[in-house]
C-alpha cells in the first residue's frame, strides 16, 4: 500500500490536510489520505484505489455510436469556435 498525504489550500487561505490514514475495520477519517493498493499481477487484479468501486465502469467497444463520437466532436469544436470568437471581440 501506498499512502499519500495531501495538503490543500482553499482561495480563502484554509488549509485541510488530507493525511489521516484509514484504520483497518474502523470507520473512514474525516480527511482520509489516498491509499493505492499494489496487487501481485498474478491475482489478475493489478493496482487499485480504496475508492475503486464508485469510479468502475466497464465500455465496451460496441457500446458508442460512431455518429455520437462525430457529433460530440462537432459540437465541442464549435464551443471552441464561439468561445474564440467572444474574446476576440471582448478585446
Amino acid at each position: 500500500e501506498l499512502i499519500f498525504k495531501t495538503l490543500q489550500t482553499y482561495s480563502d487561505g484554509e488549509v485541510v490536510g488530507w493525511i489521516e490514514e484509514p484504520i483497518e475495520g474502523g470507520a473512514e477519517p474525516e480527511h482520509p489520505a489516498q491509499v493505492l493498493k499494489l496487487e501481485d499481477s498474478e491475482q489478475g487484479h493489478g493496482a487499485t484505489s480504496d475508492n475503486e468501486e464508485s469510479n468502475e465502469f466497464e465500455l465496451e467497444s460496441d457500446s458508442v455510436s460512431p455518429v455520437l463520437v462525430f457529433v460530440s466532436i462537432g459540437l465541442g469544436a464549435v464551443a471552441l469556435l464561439v468561445g474564440v470568437i467572444a474574446l476576440i471581440k471582448k478585446k
